[in-house]
């Protein structure tokens, strides 16, 4: 009986470590906040609105979600940049 158990908390803890791995990779995986980034962009003033989708670079290691955009300023000039925004945190928008 002792073997078994002993196998039990074996795979139990294998399971644990498989899936707090998983969700550490997933966190580190640029990921884009469609509707957050347009209500941010939308907010500050922004028109013409187009999403380009994820940005690799561009943002600080602690934000989770990475949007590119391209918009018209509120000057009415032509820009592009990326959305930063982290999961307790607001948005961030940097401009190329």
């Amino acid at each position: 009986m002792e073997k078994y158990k002993q196998r039990f908390l074996e795979i139990v803890s294998g399971l644990v470590v498989v899936v707090l791995s998983g969700f550490f990779i997933w966190l580190y995986i640029p990921k884009a906040d469609l509707e957050g980034a347009k209500r941010a962009l939308e907010s500050a003033g922004y028109r013409n609105i187009r999403i380009t989708g994820v940005q690799v670079f561009g943002c600080g290691n602690g934000d989770l979600y990475r949007t590119g955009f391209s918009a018209t300023g509120s000057t009415g000039i032509e820009t592009s940049g990326v959305v930063c925004g982290g999961i307790l945190k607001g948005s961030t928008i940097r401009t190329n």
